[in-house]
C-alpha cells in the first residue's frame, strides 16, 4: 500500500530564518583581497571551475627577509634604539637564518624543530656546566664575543643594495614565468 503524499505548497514548507551575515574578519578578507583578485582576472582572464593554478616563487624571492633586516637597522641603529654589536648579531642570524632556509628548505615546522633541539642541547649545555663545572658553552661564547663584531652601515647598505638586484629579477621571473594550470580528467 502506498503513501500517497500530497505535494506541498510553497507557504506549507518550514520558514528558515535568514542566512547570518558574514563575520567581520571575513569582509575584512575579501575587502583586503579584492584589489588582488580584480589584477588576477585582468591579467589573466577567468579560469575555469575545475581548475586549480599553481604559482611558484624563485628562491632569490625570499631575499626581500634579508633586505628589510639590513635597511631597517640602518634606520634603528644610528639612532642608538640597537647598539652596533646587537645590529651586528641581528643581521648575522638574519643572513644565517636565510642561507639555511634556502640550503635545507625549511618550513616551518623543521624551523620549529631545528630551535627546540638547539633549546635543549643549550639547556643541557648549561646545565652540565653549572652542575659538573664542564667548559661547553662558555669557550664557543667567549670566542664569538671576542670576535666583537660590529654593525657597520656601508657594508650593511651595500649588501642590501646589491641583493636588490637579484630579488627584482625574481620578481620578473615570477612576473613572465608560466602557472601551471592542474585540470580534473
Amino acid at each position: 500500500m502506498a503513501d500517497s503524499q500530497t505535494p506541498q505548497s510553497p507557504s506549507d514548507k518550514p520558514q528558515q530564518p535568514p542566512a547570518a551575515k558574514s563575520k567581520s574578519g571575513m569582509s575584512i578578507g575579501r575587502i583586503i583581497a579584492a584589489p588582488f583578485v580584480v589584477i588576477g582576472h585582468l591579467v589573466r582572464g577567468k579560469t575555469k571551475i575545475d581548475e586549480v593554478i599553481v604559482y611558484s616563487a624563485p628562491a632569490a624571492f625570499f631575499l626581500w627577509v634579508v633586505i628589510a633586516v639590513g635597511f631597517l637597522l640602518n634606520l634603528l641603529v644610528p639612532t642608538n634604539i640597537l647598539t652596533l654589536q646587537a645590529g651586528a648579531w641581528i643581521f648575522i642570524f638574519t643572513l644565517i637564518y636565510f642561507l639555511l632556509a634556502i640550503l635545507y628548505d625549511m618550513s616551518l615546522k623543521k624551523v620549529l624543530l631545528c630551535t627546540l633541539v638547539v633549546a635543549v642541547l643549550w639547556l643541557f649545555a648549561k646545565y652540565m656546566e653549572g652542575r659538573y663545572s664542564i667548559a661547553i658553552l662558555s669557550p664557543i661564547l667567549h670566542h664569538f664575543a671576542a670576535l666583537d663584531p660590529k654593525y657597520d652601515h656601508g657594508t650593511v647598505s651595500v649588501i642590501c643594495w646589491l641583493l636588490l638586484i637579484p630579488w627584482v629579477a625574481s620578481l620578473f621571473e615570477m612576473a613572465f614565468k608560466p602557472e601551471e594550470k592542474i585540470q580534473p580528467e
